[in-house]
């Protein structure tokens, strides 16, 4: 299939943040902005969309790594809880109410995590 020629030129009045988000949205595109708005109408007109840009998806997977060591520490907590009931050991209020806290702050963690991919993956 032969590529078809560019003919038409259009030109568009954009303001300098709008470019200035084309730019950055489209950093993993070498090229001018005039390739770098094609390849955003492209994207717009295909049915295979992929929103995200590389730098985005690298932001995900390193937020879905947080959240797992984020859930390590929260099982790392309910072990040592199990660990104390099952030897029948018999700790301290104060030391129950520390551990509650600990699960209590990584599940904040977990919670928060959640909210930011949710929130990126909306973008």
């Amino acid at each position: 299939m032969k590529a078809e020629t560019k003919t038409i030129t259009q030109s568009f009045r954009l303001t300098p943040s709008l470019v200035e988000r084309i730019k950055q949205s489209t950093s993993h595109i070498h090229g001018g902005l005039s390739k770098k708005i094609r390849a955003l109408i492209e994207l717009g007109m295909s049915e295979n969309k992929d929103p995200l840009t590389p730098q985005e998806r690298a932001n995900i997977i390193e937020f879905l790594e947080a959240q797992n060591m984020a859930m390590v520490k929260l099982g790392t907590n309910i072990n040592q809880i199990a660990y104390h009931l099952n030897m029948g050991d018999k700790v301290a209020y104060s030391e129950w109410l520390k551990e509650a806290e600990g699960l209590t702050q990584a599940l904040g963690e977990v919670r928060q995590l959640n909210h930011e991919i949710r929130k990126r993956m909306t973008l």
